[in-house]
């Protein structure tokens, strides 16, 4: 039988540092705790919680009784175990274990009496109905999810629909309108995955502009384990203000230059960004600091640059990454926040077109990501694009191909030409709404990227200045 000392005492661990990781011990009791003492710890939680009282080591001690707590340890060991830090994410799979530790000794609890029972009195259908009824009594702790029946799942969506009719945003937008139409912003619970089919193609640069606009909703937590806190101040400084960074560093500024930097500067001391920036950052350091921005105010991203510089266990890089994304998800979910994070490429990629298999780790990514985009270059979606659309036809008895130009590919898209510095951002999966690709402006020198106008919303705009001059 499974010794789940360890696992109780992170329970305790995570309740003394997190009241809300009592939300992910759903369905535990304390006679689920092999530790009588600790079984005591968690009524005694249950019952502070229960009363909006404080929870913290004294507090539990002070339920329980001093005279108690002093034959277990003392005070001191409930200080010890709240000092062990366990976070809120990890209660959930610790909580699984106990429950299933707690079934297992009560069936063999069961059957012990059960034995003694039929010895004794020499009644196998009785016996047997009995231990059929306890022994399902026990093992439906275990499986603790509880289904929604149709009309409350109907009346929660319907409530979010006419929020969403009023006008209020639900999730957190990226600025970029396309990509918020398709997702329906970036949703709380949820994890995003940003890629690219090669490198230096403006992924950092595109998630800093994502976060930026997200500060305008709720605090951010930005974990950039690509730059350093100077660099992210530079790059965000050059976005807003539209001004080249070397500049900036040198401070060789023009009299409008420096008003806008200046303007730039103002805004972001305003932004509600978060920065941890250094690699080898752990799942509980993110866990511990969303979940310190979330009691001073809402979180509307945690966004991570890059997956593969976070400090993940395994035995490989393929494993680290595999429980880097579980773990993204879960503090997704356990916080109720959106999560983006960056992945690199496939050492195999180098261009072309992105597909599911672009990003490192792709088979854990692709299962958990609810959506998954790619930057790729334009000449190379173009090329993509060109295949796709080329026709065949029987001429006087031969073959003819009819490969369309450029202009003729982004007319059959409904795009404008993008021009120089383009990218497109390719839709790999969405859950949310259709996978459509969305060509951008990628401005280097400022790290900005814009969005491309359709041909009808450049018709449109077209009009509306004629219709403005002849007013005039």
């Amino acid at each position: 039988m499974q010794d789940t000392l360890e696992h109780e005492r992170a329970i305790i661990s995570a309740l003394l540092f997190d009241r809300g990781a009592l939300s992910s011990a759903g369905g535990l009791e304390p006679e689920d705790f092999s530790d009588v003492f600790l079984g005591a710890c968690f009524r005694a939680v249950t019952e502070l919680a229960a009363n909006n009282e404080p929870i913290d080591a004294l507090a539990v001690g002070h339920k329980i009784g001093m005279d108690t707590v002093k034959k277990h340890g003392g005070i001191t060991y409930l200080f010890s175990l709240a000092e062990q830090g366990v976070t809120a994410v990890s209660v959930g799979y610790h909580t699984r274990l106990v429950t299933a530790a707690s079934a297992s000794r009560k069936l063999v609890s069961l059957m012990r009496d059960s034995i003694e029972a039929l010895e004794a009195n020499g009644e196998p259908l009785i016996a047997s109905e009995t231990i059929l009824s306890k022994t399902l009594a026990i093992t439906q702790r275990c499986a603790n999810t509880k289904a929604s029946d149709a009309n409350h799942i109907a009346d929660l969506c319907l409530k979010t629909i006419e929020r969403i009719a009023a006008g209020e945003i639900i999730g957190t937008p990226t600025g970029i309108k396309r990509l918020d139409e398709n997702l329906m912003c970036l949703m709380p619970s949820l994890t995003y995955c940003l890629t690219a089919s090669a490198p230096g193609m403006g992924k950092s640069a595109l998630v800093m502009q994502i976060v930026a606009n997200a500060a305008a909703t709720g605090n951010v937590l930005y974990i950039s384990g690509e730059m350093k806190n100077f660099n992210v101040f530079l790059r965000d400084i050059s976005r807003r203000s539209r001004v080249p960074v070397p500049p900036i560093r040198t401070l060789r500024l023009g009299t409008r230059e420096a008003d806008q930097v200046g303007a730039a500067i103002s805004d972001f001391r305003a932004a509600k960004i978060h920065v941890i920036d250094r690699r080898g950052v752990t799942f509980s350091d993110i866990a511990r600091e969303t979940m310190r921005l979330k009691a001073i105010g809402p979180v509307s991203l945690v966004a991570v640059d890059m997956v593969q510089h976070l400090d993940a266990p395994g035995r490989d890089e393929w494993q680290q990454i595999d429980t880097a994304v579980r773990y993204m998800s879960a503090i997704a979910e356990q916080y109720d926040v959106p999560v983006l994070y960056v992945s690199r490429a496939n050492r195999r990629d180098t261009g072309g077109i992105p597909t599911l298999a672009t990003p490192f780790g792709s088979s854990r990514i692709e299962s958990d990501a609810c959506g998954i985009f790619a930057l790729c270059r334009t000449e190379d979606y173009i090329a993509h694009q060109r295949i796709r659309l080329t026709q065949h036809r029987e001429k006087n008895g031969k073959t003819e191909k009819l490969v369309p130009d450029d202009v003729a590919i982004w007319r059959r898209l409904g795009w404008q030409e993008p021009g120089e510095n383009s990218v497109v951002l390719v839709c790999l999966k969405n859950r949310m709404g259709p996978a459509t690709d969305i060509p951008l402006r990628y401005e280097g020198k400022y790290f900005l990227f814009s969005e491309v106008p359709t041909i009808k919303e450049a018709e449109d705009e077209a009009a509306a200045r004629r219709e403005s001059y002849h007013q005039r």
